[in-house]
């Protein structure tokens, strides 16, 4: 009755994926009302951990330490969708004065019963990485494509204040009629993954593009900000169906969208981007000790036998 009332529901994770706690924990932690404590913020030093670890079969690896001590969600590997996903991976980035010259990337899985996501970032040439720092979601009888395109220009607005050079935008493929929508009615062009095309022996699936997205997050070339909770939860929660065609599905965060969105972006799209730089050649370096000191390049000077030459060709250099 009382709106301003809290609840505060403490546990660890479930044994199995499917328990009610886990679709609890990942609607709390979408709108950022999640809290996670593990054994090491509980006031144990490092020796009381390390004796109760040592009861357990496995020790601090085991799953059952990782789970009760740890808080964390664990489910078989295989059936993770990016088991390489840390929490250290999201971080507030601090803009340097090179943003204004990185390219913006954007993606878009398209849905209806299931989540519209849509994330934007950017690509950091000088530490190779990708940085997602905006996302966006509608779902059912919120989705129209003018609402639609309204997020996205709300969200490029606020990039567009200090980086004014070219957007890459990827979408799935499922739905041509409204990517040409959003081209032709709100100058928002996007292009459509290319999914499950042969390339050599390598079929470009949706195993494909999570395996170039796996090897991108372990090598560390991601970074979310905290504000993208919906694609956070999603890369901490998401699991395969059986037989690893298709995400499962989620009552708070559909088929895993934001984590299809990722995937076309890391792999569809930043393999065109990452090996362009965008930085002008000569920004930021000291040319008064090269041979253009004023950064221009040297005035030509008249050649007293140009007027002679042209004597010579009157009709090919007349006018």
């Amino acid at each position: 009755k009382n709106p301003n009332k809290k609840i505060i529901l403490p546990s660890t994770p479930p044994t199995t994926p499917d328990h009610p706690f886990k679709r609890y924990a990942e609607e709390a932690k979408a709108v950022g009302a999640y809290s996670h404590f593990t054994i090491y913020d509980a006031g144990y030093s490092q020796e009381e951990i390390d004796r109760i670890a040592s009861k357990i079969d496995g020790g601090k690896d085991s799953t059952y330490f990782k789970r009760e001590y740890l808080a964390q969600f664990i489910v078989e590997e295989e059936l993770q969708i990016i088991p390489e996903w840390k929490p250290e991976y999201v971080q507030d980035v601090k803009k340097n004065d090179l943003f204004q010259f990185y390219t913006i990337v954007e993606s878009l899985d398209i849905g209806y019963r299931d989540f519209t996501a849509w994330i934007m970032g950017y690509y950091d040439f000088a530490n190779a990485r990708l940085i997602i720092e905006y996302e966006y979601s509608l779902r059912e009888n919120e989705f129209t494509t003018e609402t639609l395109a309204k997020g996205i220009k709300k969200h490029e607005d606020d990039y567009r204040k200090l980086n004014v050079t070219r957007i890459r935008r990827i979408s799935d493929n499922n739905n041509l009629n409204l990517v040409a929508d959003l081209s032709r009615l709100h100058k928002l062009p996007f292009s459509p993954v290319r999914k499950n095309v042969k390339d050599g022996k390598q079929t470009h699936n949706k195993e494909w593009m999570v395996s170039q997205t796996r090897k991108c997050i372990n090598d560390g070339k991601l970074i979310i900000h905290p504000r993208c909770k919906m694609l956070i939860a999603s890369l901490e929660f998401g699991i395969w169906k059986a037989g690893h065609s298709e995400f499962a599905k989620s009552e708070k965060l559909g088929h895993y969208d934001f984590v299809d969105a990722l995937i076309y972006l890391i792999a569809g799209l930043i393999p065109a981007v990452r090996n362009i730089n965008p930085i002008p050649p000569l920004y930021k370096i000291n040319v008064s000790r090269t041979m253009f000191p004023s950064n221009k390049l040297p005035v030509q000077r008249e050649n007293p036998q140009d007027a002679e030459i042209l004597k010579l060709f009157p009709i090919i250099f007349k006018g």
